[in-house]
């Protein structure tokens, strides 16, 4: 496998987190914020196996994603909030967050009904992206695109918070007082390991990827077209674009963190 696999994404961290989800009988599986299906995906790709599969999200566009993505596996997506979850205590084998802390405005609630209906001796995975550390610019850049468009969803009442650091992603898990926990960190998504796209991202500058981002960034302009603070936004956007223009952009490293549920 490693012949196969371009080099960076081959140093990336990646490959440990996929050799660790291997080992893993993953049972009966809730997915929570689990978006377009991106992260189930991900999931029934790299466990050792699994049994069933329950997403949930708030958002409706993405439940029609995420069904639609998934129609031919043995998965369930719901329209559920988080911090009230509809199932009893220790219903599911495996619990999983991937990439929605930052989302989450009742996180402790959140965390605390993951972890209520996670089975005794469960196991509990979350992965997220994180801003400090020994980043590179065009990882900076990532970063930079990220919180510019959470600002906006900010100025339209939606809830999203900036990324987080390690440390205080760190602090909450402590929070959820799991055992046997195991923090791995990458520089690059485990999914890439099987996406047919993974050499175009080998290069932070690979035109494509980059004129994508820039296209998004300002997509993400045009929702504010009208606010009072639009020129201000939009000399951010061009400062945030010659950066990514200069230096490329590539994913935000990623803390992977896996425990279990005392027994």
């Amino acid at each position: 496998m490693m012949k196969k696999i371009p080099p960076y994404l081959a140093s990336s961290g990646a490959i440990e987190i996929a050799e660790k989800l291997k080992l893993i009988s993953g049972g009966k599986i809730l997915d929570g914020a689990t978006g377009d299906g991106g992260s189930i995906l991900c999931l029934i790709n790299f466990l050792k196996n699994y049994d069933s599969v329950i997403g949930i999200d708030t958002d409706e566009n993405e439940i029609k994603k995420a069904r639609l993505r998934l129609k031919d596996k043995p998965i369930t997506i719901e329209m559920m909030k988080g911090e009230k979850l509809e199932y009893p205590d220790n219903t599911f084998d495996l619990v999983n967050i991937a990439y929605s802390l930052h989302h989450m405005q009742n996180l402790n609630k959140t965390l605390s009904e993951m972890k209520r209906v996670l089975k005794k001796g469960g196991y509990f995975i979350i992965q997220e992206m994180f801003c400090d550390g020994n980043q590179t610019d065009a990882q900076k850049c990532d970063t930079a695109a990220h919180e510019f468009g959470a600002e906006i969803d900010r100025m339209l009442e939606i809830y999203h918070r900036e990324v987080y650091t390690r440390d205080k992603i760190l602090n909450i898990l402590s929070q959820i007082e799991l055992k046997d926990l195991e923090i791995l960190e990458s520089t690059r998504y485990v999914k890439c390991l099987k996406c047919e796209e993974k050499y175009d991202c080998e290069d932070p500058k690979n035109p494509d990827i980059i004129n994508s981002t820039l296209e998004e960034i300002d997509k993400s302009l045009e929702l504010i077209k009208k606010h009072k603070e639009y020129s201000e936004f939009r000399e951010r956007a061009e400062t945030i674009k010659q950066n990514i223009k200069n230096h490329g952009i590539t994913s935000a490293s990623i803390l992977f963190c896996i425990g279990k549920k005392e027994e």
